[in-house]
């Protein structure tokens, strides 16, 4: 019995990468751009009001289009706003971004649960994924600290920012190119 794919295993630690990092990191680049240490916690907020929002909207959006179509089109959008959150100047838009972060990385949680059992067909493997998928997200959780907090005094926190939008691109490779096999 295959307990995870290939596919779900990538997908699971890129995730992992992704969405806790974000906002741990965040203090780091607006102190950067200068921004006021009293406004930070805004962005935390507004981080957070986008994940609850995420979760309501990408499951409407799973039951319209389809979980595979709304996990791509939110990694190629957290891409694509992780780069404005790095080249944003004008808190304005560094708040409106941060809830559409919050939309598509948090909000898209269950979306990745949808995916990992899709090909799942024998219900006592259910708890041998979870079980995978936490070790590997954990593991995940407690290394990518370190190669971010390595990269931001090697360089910025900006660069953890712009890896953070490469690897959201790579995250959709397995689901494009990926085929589920059944567990």
């Amino acid at each position: 019995m295959m307990i995870m794919t290939t596919w779900q295993g990538v997908i699971t630690i890129i995730m992992a990468m992704l969405g806790t990092m974000l906002t741990r990191f965040l203090p780091f680049l607006l102190f950067a751009k200068g921004m006021d240490p009293k406004v930070i916690g805004s962005f935390a907020l507004a981080f957070t009001v986008g994940c609850f929002a995420g979760k309501m909207a990408c499951g409407r959006l799973v039951g319209i289009f389809g979980s595979r179509k709304v996990f791509i089109t939110s990694k190629l959008l957290m891409s694509a706003l992780l780069a404005v959150l790095v080249t944003a100047q004008g808190l304005p838009v560094i708040i409106v971004t941060s809830i559409l972060l919050g939309i598509v990385t948090k909000g898209t949680v269950p979306v990745l649960q949808t995916l990992l059992v899709e090909p799942v067909t024998d219900p006592q493997a259910y708890d041998d994924l979870f079980a995978v998928n936490t070790f590997a997200r954990g593991s995940t959780n407690i290394l990518t600290p370190l190669l971010f907090g390595f990269i931001a005094s090697a360089f910025s926190a900006e660069y953890i920012y712009v890896l953070m939008a490469i690897v959201s691109v790579f995250a959709v490779a397995p689901v494009l190119f990926g085929r589920p096999m059944r567990a």
